[in-house]
């Protein structure tokens, strides 16, 4: 599987490394590809969580998340972060 979203600004190499950490952490992380700002996430056979994880990161990071929709079916835990961005999801209880 492979996903394709518009990356994030980075405002320092620090920032930067906590980001592709956190995307090397995805179950079933197999590799990153980039130009220029768009990023292409493949991804393993044994990603199950996968989803949910992106969608967890790209909204911490503030990138659409609209790359995630053709597999928003294989969230198994459906959270209002399809919808709201981080902050609102969690002032609203989740």
């Amino acid at each position: 599987m492979e996903i394709t979203f518009v990356g994030p600004v980075f405002f320092s190499e620090g920032d930067e490394a906590l980001f592709f950490h956190g995307l090397e952490q995805v179950p079933g992380f197999a590799s990153v590809v980039g130009r220029n700002r768009e990023l292409t996430v493949s991804l393993g056979e044994a990603r199950e969580g996968a989803v949910r994880e992106l969608l967890v990161l790209l909204r911490r990071w503030q990138i659409d998340p609209s790359a995630l929709n053709p597999f928003r079916g294989e969230d198994l835990y459906p959270s209002r972060l399809w919808e709201q961005a981080l902050h609102e999801a969690v002032s609203s209880g989740r």
